[in-house]
């Protein structure tokens, strides 16, 4: 276990041992925002107070790749000459 300072609901970071007893290090103020907190948790972790538990930030959502009208039009004219080689080699089957 280690212990964290957690603010609007995320740790915001994680104190040393050598900081231990908080009150005595940071004030009173400061460790009343202080949590024990699993050895996997870091900073940028999700607290939720009413349970007592941390959970890891969501991944963020990759957004999926445009692809512009030019990058198409490329990739049909190289799947056209690709299979239109095919075909003048004799090996290729009808478009």
């Amino acid at each position: 276990m280690k212990t964290v300072r957690v603010a609007s609901g995320i740790v915001q970071e994680i104190i040393p041992d050598y900081a231990h007893p908080v009150d005595q290090w940071y004030g009173e103020a400061f460790a009343a925002q202080c949590r024990e907190a699993p050895d996997e948790v870091t900073a940028g972790w999700i607290y939720d107070a009413e349970a007592g538990t941390f959970a890891a930030p969501a991944e963020p959502e990759r957004p999926t790749p445009q692809l512009t009208t030019e990058e198409i039009m490329l990739d049909m004219m190289t799947e056209l000459e690709y299979r239109t080689s095919l075909l003048e080699l004799g090996i290729g089957g009808a478009l």
